[in-house]
């Protein structure tokens, strides 16, 4: 019977535990996410449009570079960061955040074996500026694909 009750603890306080994490998470499109990796197929020099990435409503979208605090993110995205916070450890990572008005609708997270799928990081971008740009590289023996964001007539 003490054996029983304590397994119904360990499940439920593991229950509790994966429901915190859910529920702390920011929001995720895993079509997006899919949606990036194949883009990433495409010839180099293609330019996207990430609206047609993105499918859903958003604003801007900001790319939010490793090593830095939730402030500092706060103060790039200019919203609340949505549920808890984790840490970018390594050059490779970044937030890929997207914000409708001033609430944040979706966040990814990602990496690509030593190379962002973004260069760039510490941006944002409207819905109209943000259009992605196809860059391949050689890089000793294999081939590197990532996406640079366009500057589209950008001034600042």
């Amino acid at each position: 019977m003490k054996l029983k009750l304590v397994a119904i603890g360990i499940s439920v306080s593991i229950a509790l535990f994966v429901g915190w994490l859910l529920l702390s998470s920011p929001p995720y499109h895993s079509q997006f996410d899919k949606a990036l990796r194949t883009a990433l197929n495409q010839p180099a020099g293609s330019s996207i449009p990430l609206s047609e990435l993105a499918e859903f409503e958003w604003t801007r979208f900001c790319v939010v570079p490793p090593y830095g605090s939730q402030q500092s993110a706060e103060e790039l995205i200019g919203a609340a960061w949505p549920g808890r916070w984790w840490s970018l450890v390594n050059d490779d990572q970044r937030y890929y955040v997207f914000v409708d008005n001033d609430e944040v609708v979706s966040v990814l997270k990602r990496q690509n074996n030593g190379v962002p799928y973004i260069r760039q990081a510490h941006e944002c971008r409207t819905r109209e500026e943000a259009v992605l740009r196809v860059v391949i590289e050689q890089r000793r023996d294999r081939e590197v694909r990532f996406f640079d964001l366009e500057d589209q007539g950008r001034t600042d």
